[in-house]
């Protein structure tokens, strides 16, 4: 695998995607790669992107902001 400048490497536990909402439904991987794509398509910094990653998260799971 080879890095380029600006690029990041994630690591993220399977608990992540495998978080349930109040329904029963799978975060999933696709809910996990679309919070990405939102974040670079808004250009975010790093701190910015944990947060959005962290925001879609705790709205997934129907928890308050």
């Amino acid at each position: 695998m080879t890095f380029g400048l600006g690029d990041r490497l994630f690591m993220i536990s399977d608990g992540y995607w495998e978080q349930e909402n109040w329904k029963g439904i799978l975060l999933g991987g696709i809910k996990l790669l679309s919070s990405f794509e939102s974040a670079k398509s808004l250009d975010l910094n790093l701190a910015d992107t944990i947060t959005l990653l962290m925001d879609a998260f705790h709205s997934f799971r129907g928890e308050p902001l």
